[in-house]
């Protein structure tokens, strides 16, 4: 990896900067990295700029010294109205997230007072704290006073749902029931629909239970969301111990609606098994007979029983063939993984029924075989294929030297791959991959070498650079990164007390901001002691620069120089840093940046009238919501979202990167760095720009979900990117939400493996949650395939259930380099190829010294019974 990682640093044009490996070893029981900045028993001294570490530490995840550092900084009387009315409401911020809404009530009083450009945010947050701290009449005041005073601002039609929730805690059945309505009459077809039926039921059941159960009982049955079901039902229960009837009915037709609830909210099991009782009760009872017969064919293809519907075509078939019953059984015995019985339906397809979708179904014949393991059969079917033109048939004449390499003909192999070798595209990658495996099993080690050193050079950050640094003994010390959190994992601890004001004595554990040094002097040499020998003494951290020969020398050399270069962003140094792309420096001045976007608010008012607000916000510290405010203004003028160009606004391309980077706008800034590293002067700034070409979006969220789920952050960082590209409010044409990308169907089904009772579809806009949904789903995925990382990332994409399909023929007995490749999605395939070679961008600008993206060759593990949704 040590060729790589200096190959890497070549195609980044610039030297990439690692701590000293002594200083990375961090870990319980391990030596300090280097003395500390003040002597035991001492407390630090407030930071000059405690806004700045405010913020930082708030960003680490480190709450309660943020809310020290905030309190310490506007205890100071500084800076401006707008950036203290800011911070105010960052410090409420942290304050709800240390569950103390008294303090952030407080706090976001003062800012709704404030008359500053937050105060519409201060009042919304005011009303969620009072409603979290039990004032339920309050709340709901605040949030009606918030819709007459702003009837446009960005919570107005948010107020509408607090308030029926805090009327129904208040047990004012008729204002909630209005408050709900009024949201689902502005918003008809809103996902949340189900959630505020819900809160109208609830409501009806304080002052009327009678009349609330048929509600209940219908939400019951008739649901998308587990948590919906889930409530309704807690609620029926409470009320039948008062004595009420609140039992369903027991009749058929009731049965037949709670299997299909079941089968509608993925727990497929129980729903097969219910669907099987009422098979048995059909003789008996017509309606469930009539019910079973429309239903039977969704049921079996809804609970994934295929053997059983393999079956049941072939009797159907046998009674009356058809094209299409042909064609379903085919279906039926791909997705149960029968590669075989579905090579041998379409061949018997194809003869039987050559006028039918049979005809159009050589690619599909072809696969099969080759997932089926008739090589030498795959291999002619896309030789077939592969003469037709474009990029089609050069994918089949690559699949056919594929499948000769996995029928064992090497010189069939190499004679097929040498031409495609000179490609520029995917499939040249391959060609020349798979041609360096066929010499190596060929004893043709020299030519093997030679080819492996020139790929690797030509493409560091990718897929097949990966695996072969997998076969490299020389690296078998380098350390893994390989999908699973890198450092121990959360313990599960009873949950804390927490006071009502923060306590700013105490860090939050596992906090790794650096304590800020003492203006007092200790009059103790601290550097005398040995803590981790040598060079590591206080004043010298002993950071070592890697640096790389030309893009276009032969190889790469390595050299250690000690000290820091001025201005280099610092790497992580423990596993559980939060790392950061933000740091001012020649690509991003903060101050620059504010001048502009408060200019924009200026000169454009009536375009961008919340623009001094997230500038207020940006320099207080509550990115979380400056970044979609300004987002939101870019959009508004850009065309190629839907926008409306106004050319009086002229902020050029570097202007407009300095706004987003105020306001931590991952994806525009991202978008707005490509290509940066190009007019670096120093490897320095080369480095810097390409970790904002790859910014550490949601770091904390990332490290501590990362940590509790034993998911690798940067890992996840690099679905994120191939998901969403950092776009907290990305919408996807099936219904995808958010930066992880979650399907509301999928976050209710997370929701209830996690236990979470009050999911509802919107708390996926929420990046955080979104977040924490995304690192448990490949954290259970990565579970399923025993660690191989791959396979949870395909299943990300592509489903765990068809990647059991395709794994099916195999099991342990194929590489995952060649499982990959026989992936027969397309879009699955190219979706790992794409998500390695951003996890080893991720590794080489933030991992610690010796890190390198490590593939699982084997496949050891496919539990479905974790998770097969």
């Amino acid at each position: 990896m040590k060729v790589i990682r200096g190959l890497l640093g070549a195609a980044l044009g610039c030297a990439l900067w690692f701590p000293a490996a002594a200083a990375a070893n961090t870990h319980v029981g391990a030596v300090l990295p280097a003395a500390p900045t003040v002597p035991p028993g001492r407390v630090a001294a407030t930071p000059p700029n405690a806004l700045a570490a405010a913020i930082e530490a708030r960003n680490q995840g480190d709450l309660r010294r943020a809310a020290w550092l905030y309190e310490s900084w506007l205890g100071q009387k500084g800076g401006t109205a707008g950036v203290r009315a800011g911070a105010q409401l960052a410090l409420g911020l942290v304050y709800l997230d240390l569950d103390d809404p008294n303090s952030a009530s407080a706090l976001f009083s003062k800012v709704r007072s404030s008359g500053a450009s937050v105060a519409p945010w201060g009042a919304w947050y005011e009303a969620l704290a009072d409603h979290r701290r039990g004032r339920h009449s309050t709340a709901a005041s605040e949030c009606a006073t918030y819709r007459k005073k702003w009837p446009t601002g960005a919570h107005a039609d948010e107020c509408l749902v607090l308030m029926g929730d805090a009327y129904v805690a208040a047990g004012q059945r008729g204002p909630a029931i209005g408050a709900y309505q009024a949201y689902l009459d502005a918003h008809p077809d809103s996902p949340r629909e189900e959630t505020l039926r819900l809160g109208i039921a609830l409501a009806v059941s304080t002052t009327d239970p009678v009349q609330s159960i048929p509600l209940l009982q219908r939400l019951l049955l008739d649901h998308q969301y587990h948590s919906t079901g889930e409530s309704a039902q807690r609620r029926l229960d409470e009320m039948a111990k008062e004595g009420l009837p609140t039992a369903l009915p027991d009749d058929g037709i009731t049965a037949c609606r709670l299997a299909a609830e079941r089968k509608r909210c993925g727990y497929e099991t129980d729903a097969w098994q219910k669907f099987e009782a009422l098979e048995k009760r059909a003789a008996d009872d017509p309606a469930i007979a009539a019910w079973i017969e429309d239903h039977a064919d969704q049921f079996r293809w809804g609970t994934k029983q295929y053997k059983e519907l393999a079956e049941l075509l072939a009797t159907q078939y046998a009674a009356k063939p058809s094209a299409e019953v042909a064609w379903q059984r085919y279906r039926a015995l791909s997705r149960g993984g029968d590669w075989k019985g579905a090579q041998a339906q379409l061949e018997e397809g194809a003869k039987n029924h050559p006028g039918s979708r049979f005809r159009g179904a050589r690619e599909d014949l072809a696969r099969a075989k080759l997932l089926a393991g008739d090589y030498p059969g795959a291999r002619d079917a896309f030789t077939a294929l592969g003469k037709s033109g474009g990029a089609f048939g050069k994918e089949a004449r690559w699949l056919a030297a594929f499948s000769a390499f996995r029928a064992g003909d090497d010189a069939d192999a190499l004679a097929r791959l040498e031409p495609l070798t000179r490609g520029d595209d995917w499939t040249a990658s391959a060609a020349r991959y798979y041609r360096i495996r066929t010499l190596l099993r060929s004893g043709k080690t020299d030519e093997a070498k030679a080819a492996r050193e020139a790929l690797i050079k030509a493409d560091p950050w990718s897929w097949y650079a990966a695996l072969l640094a997998n076969e490299d003994p020389a690296e078998a010390n380098e350390v893994a990164r390989a999908g699973r959190w890198p450092g121990p994992t959360a313990p599960t601890l009873p949950p804390l007390r927490t006071p009502a004001t923060g306590w700013p004595a105490l860090a939050t554990p596992g906090a790794r901001a650096a304590t800020p040094a003492s203006t007092t002097q200790s009059g103790i040499d601290w550097s005398a002691l040995a803590w981790t020998g040598g060079s590591f003494a206080a004043g010298n951290q002993g950071t070592m620069v890697v640096s790389v020969a030309s893009a276009g020398a032969p190889g790469a050399t390595l050299a250690a120089t000690p000290g820091a270069a001025p201005g280099s962003p610092p790497l992580a140094r423990s596993w559980d840093q939060r790392p950061e792309a933000y740091v001012a420096g020649s690509f991003f001045d903060p101050a620059e940046g504010a001048r502009l976007l408060e200019a924009l608010g200026t000169d454009h008012a009536d375009l961008f009238p919340d623009a001094q607000a997230a500038a207020d916000l940006a320099r207080g510290g509550a990115f979380d919501l400056a970044a979609p405010l300004v987002a939101r203004m870019y959009d508004a003028i850009d065309p190629a979202v839907g926008g409306t160009a106004h050319p009086e606004v002229t902020l050029t391309v570097p202007e407009w990167r300095q706004v987003f980077l105020l306001v931590r706008d991952h994806y525009h800034v991202a978008r707005f760095s490509w290509g940066l590293h190009k007019g670096a002067n120093t490897a320095e700034e080369s480095v810097a720009s390409w970790r904002l070409t790859f910014p550490t979006a949601e770091a904390d969220a990332l490290w501590r979900h990362g940590q509790r789920y034993d998911v690798d952050p940067l890992m996840a960082l690099a679905v994120m990117r191939q998901e969403s590209v950092y776009r907290q409010w990305a919408l996807s044409a099936t219904g995808a939400v958010g930066l992880m990308q979650v399907m509301p169907r999928t976050g209710a089904r997370i929701a209830a493996r996690m236990g979470d009772p009050t999911y509802s579809p919107d708390v996926l806009s929420d990046p955080s949650t979104n977040v924490r949904y995304g690192c448990w789903y490949l954290g259970v995925l990565l579970e399923r395939f025993g660690g191989a990382w791959p396979l949870a990332v395909a299943s990300y994409n592509g489903g765990p259930h068809n990647v059991s399909a395709w794994l099916a023929p195999f099991g342990d007995k194929i590489r995952m380099d060649d499982f990959v490749e026989t992936m027969p999605y397309p879009e699955t395939r190219d979706y790992v190829k794409k998500v390695t070679g951003w996890y080893m961008a991720y590794v080489a600008l933030y991992g610690a010294p010796g890190d390198q993206v490590r593939i699982p060759l084997s496949v050891t593990k496919d539990d479905a019974s974790l998770v097969n949704f």
